[in-house]
């Protein structure tokens, strides 16, 4: 947007979105008294582009009649344009904005302090970035009354603290790079207050401990990991940890010298020129490793897939398919489709495979800097990343597997690049959107087979039907004491058919087993998105229950999607391209984003 004409010496306007947000007026602090305006004021400033007033309408008011929101919006803005200075506010036909000459937003000045230290390899600007992180994003606002508003309010809070860890990760290389030790670890630290749980960080703490000699700090963090990870989870350290201990506690870590003198870690990354294709130290696993280096190992055996298995096996025997893409509503298994892929990929020899996950990750720019530290590969400049992972993986047979690539599709032009720069390489992408390259092949995961209510097989065939199957397995893993019964049997399978199959909501009614009998839980699916809820908590906070999953495959979605999916809602059942036109009023009703998405009316 550009900036406003003739306007000079007004007073600065100063937003902090982070932590407890505040507003600044000539350095003053400007309250603003109705709280719906401070969220309309706060939703507008987060976003980089003007905000349209459907979308504003539709978070604020989604059930009111178009013309009363219309008119509540018209209000809110009113009384925005009285409290703050002329011509603060900016509206146009695009939307709603700021005027970017006016006013300063600390999520922006962040953002972009963050991208300049990445793209130029400057720790100062990441450190920079990081101390404006003050906390979640909006911290203590809520509209309970605006549900749409708390869903999109959620999903920026956990996108913001991804970000805030993904910065506070490249520091920590960043430092260990140039061997300043203290500065890494203090930027882990600062990581792990904001995510306990996570275990690489333990991992990398108690190595860079050891870097520095501090053998004492190495085994006490380890020991705060065992103590943290039995207490909240109940599981034991990865193999790969208790192994970086166990070489602190022998004597076997190494000890790397003091960084040079004259070596200024506050000013440049200079790393290594480590281009070979192997695991990190952090990553690195010994001794008690299970599978092949970078894939993960399941918890769970896969259920019900044999035969979408067997046909994705079939598609990786052919020389000229080099993406493949796995696409699907969000909780039918493409994730773990993907993985047992891999493993029997890897079983066969026939390529080295490496999963590379991306759920956690929101800017596109950062897409190859991580599939990069996935693989082992530092490169010596920002700029030479697609150099270096060439590089490293020319000449190879790699299966490079990359999951959850839906929020990152801009992204999706550097994969085409990697693919013609190696013709060795071959790309497995799990994603609800299609990636719309050439040479793409996309395999659509449907949901599991369900029961056909009018005729039951006995409950021992019951039992080996998909949906039941996997239904059963994850009650029992709950429950030992459950079982298939004749007179639970038709409960069962009409909670399948209920749940459409789904993978995710199967495992969200499993858990609802443990308390409630099937035909208790069948009662209650009528209000599915309020009691689907609680999945396990290694599960990303979008996957732990059904309303999370569709909430963020929405936030995914365009204006004109959005708009599609109200007219559709006029459908009960199935629906044909055909009457979609019928109904939008013109040929080629379907927007063009939807057609490409993966999804179908099935």
């Amino acid at each position: 947007m550009q900036p406003m004409p003739g306007v000079t010496h007004a007073a600065p306007i100063e937003l902090s979105l982070f932590g407890s947000p505040q507003v600044l007026a000539g350095k003053r602090p400007l309250n603003l008294a109705r709280r719906q305006a401070r969220a309309l004021l706060f939703r507008v400033a987060a976003a980089t582009q003007p905000v349209p007033r459907e979308r504003l309408v539709f978070l604020f008011w989604p059930d009111a009649p178009e013309a009363t929101a219309r008119r509540n919006l018209s209000v809110l803005l009113s009384q925005l344009r009285h409290a703050l200075p002329p011509n603060t506010l900016v509206a146009d036909s695009a939307g709603i904005a700021l005027n970017p000459t006016l006013v300063a937003v600390d999520v922006a000045r962040a953002a972009a302090l963050a991208a300049a230290g990445l793209r130029e390899e400057r720790l100062d600007q990441l450190a920079a970035a990081v101390v404006l992180y003050r906390g979640p994003l909006l911290d203590g606002l809520a509209l309970p009354d605006a549900e749409e508003f708390e869903i999109w309010l959620a999903q920026e809070r956990l996108a913001w603290e991804r970000w805030y860890l993904d910065v506070l990760s490249a520091m920590v290389e960043g430092y260990t790079a140039v061997g300043a030790y203290p500065a890494a670890i203090a930027a882990a630290q600062r990581a792990l207050a904001t995510d306990p749980l996570a275990e690489e960080l333990h991992r990398r703490l108690i190595e860079l401990y050891a870097r520095q000699g501090d053998r004492v700090a190495a085994m006490r963090q380890f020991e705060q990991c065992v103590a943290l990870l039995e207490r909240e989870l109940g599981v034991e350290p990865l193999p790969a940890t208790r192994s970086a201990y166990e070489a602190v506690r022998d004597g076997t870590a190494a000890i790397s010298d003091p960084p040079p003198s004259g070596v200024d870690a506050r000013l440049v990354i200079r790393a290594p020129h480590a281009t070979t294709l192997e695991p990190t130290p952090s990553d690195a696993s010994h001794g008690d490793a299970v599978g092949p280096p970078g894939l993960p190992q399941p918890a769970t055996p896969l259920i019900g897939r044999e035969a979408e298995l067997a046909a994705l096996l079939s598609l990786l025997e052919r020389d000229d398919l080099r993406l493949l893409t796995l696409t699907g509503p969000g909780g039918s298994g493409k994730t773990r489709l993907a993985q047992e892929l891999l493993a029997q990929v890897a079983g066969q020899g026939s390529a080295e495979v490496w999963f590379v996950p991306l759920a956690a990750l929101h800017d596109p720019a950062l897409v190859l800097d991580t599939i990069a530290r996935a693989c082992g590969v530092r490169p010596a400049h920002a700029s030479s990343t697609t150099v270096a992972l060439a590089t490293a993986l020319s000449g190879r047979r790699v299966l490079l597997a990359l999951d959850n690539f839906e929020q990152l599709l801009p992204a999706a032009p550097q994969l085409a690049d990697l693919l013609q720069t190696l013709p060795e390489l071959r790309l497995l992408v799990t994603s609800r959107s299609v990636l719309r390259l050439s040479g793409e092949h996309v395999f659509p995961v449907p949901p599991l087979p369900v029961p056909e209510l009018t005729s039951l097989p006995s409950p021992e065939e019951l039992a080996a039907q998909p949906a039941m199957a996997l239904l059963i397995a994850r009650t029992q893993a709950l429950n030992s004491r459950f079982r298939l019964t004749t007179d639970n049997a038709a409960d069962l399978a009409t909670i399948c058919v209920r749940l459409d199959g789904l993978p995710l909501a199967l495992e969200l009614a499993a858990a609802r087993l443990r308390l409630l009998t099937p035909r208790a839980l069948l009662k209650r699916l009528a209000h599915r998105l309020n009691l689907l809820t609680e999945g396990p908590r290694d599960l990303p906070e979008r996957q732990r229950s059904l309303r999370a999953v569709i909430a963020w495959s929405y936030g995914l979605l365009n204006l004109q999607e959005r708009l599609l999916f109200e007219w559709l809602a006029v459908f009960a059942g199935r629906w044909s391209i055909e009457t979609v036109e019928e109904l939008v009023g013109s040929p080629g009703g379907l927007p063009q984003t939807t057609c490409s998405t993966g999804w179908s009316p099935w």
